[in-house]
């Protein structure tokens, strides 16, 4: 059963590269905007739904699985806002990193690894 709400969710998760190629935003903005969501939205879907069919043993119990992408889809959100938050007061506040190109994009990449890292440990 779990390999099988592992491979749902991978399947789960179109490829909405596809569709994007061909509409272009300036003819269709809110069509793009729509597709691209979706797929962002699909791909949030499918890592939970993953996740939490890989951490559970055996057979899952939906109630438990719910729970446990509930629990995971919180946490992340509250983990992605705030290293957003943060992150965009310091390039709002930061006055040399408004004056250059290279600094801040390496910052930028540099800050989105630590969300990652940081969420990897405490195991969102």
């Amino acid at each position: 059963m779990r390999h099988r709400l592992i491979m749902a969710s991978v399947l789960a998760s179109t490829d909405s590269v596809a569709p994007i190629s061909f509409l272009p935003p300036d003819a269709f903005p809110e069509l793009y905007a729509v597709v691209f969501g979706e797929g962002v939205l699909n791909d949030v879907v499918s890592v939970l739904l993953s996740d939490a069919a890989q951490h559970a043993a055996g057979r899952p119990e939906w109630g438990l699985l719910v729970l446990d992408i509930l629990r995971l889809l919180v946490l992340s959100g509250a983990v992605g806002a705030a290293f957003g938050l943060s992150t965009s007061y310091l390039f709002k506040k930061a006055k040399a990193l408004q004056q250059e190109t290279m600094r801040p994009v390496v910052l930028l990449l540099m800050l989105c690894h630590l969300c990652y890292v940081l969420s990897e440990i405490a195991e969102i």
